[in-house]
């Protein structure tokens, strides 16, 4: 609830539109992402896209992948194996 509260401040001082959108909470949707199709394949779609990301921006170091997603070293696994395929070290 911290970081969410973070977050939302964050984009509140960052408006300049008056109405707080994606890009201001740091969630701006990839055009990559399908605007159809069933709920669980656009979710797990957006899984693949913060995932791929996070990987990307910590140079493939899991450990700071998880701790950007606020997810613990061995959840950030389960969800990189299920939704990437990645499956050893």
């Amino acid at each position: 609830m911290r970081e969410l509260k973070n977050i939302i401040e964050r984009a509140a001082y960052r408006d300049l539109a008056g109405e707080i959108g994606p890009a201001d909470l740091g969630l701006a949707l990839d055009a990559a992402l399908p605007s159809e199709g069933k709920f669980q394949d656009r979710v797990d779609a957006f899984c693949r896209q913060l995932l791929q990301q996070a990987m990307a921006q910590s140079g493939g170091n899991r450990a700071e992948a998880a701790r950007a997603l606020g997810l613990s070293y061995h959840k950030l696994r389960y969800v990189l194996a299920k939704h990437l395929g990645h499956t050893g070290e």
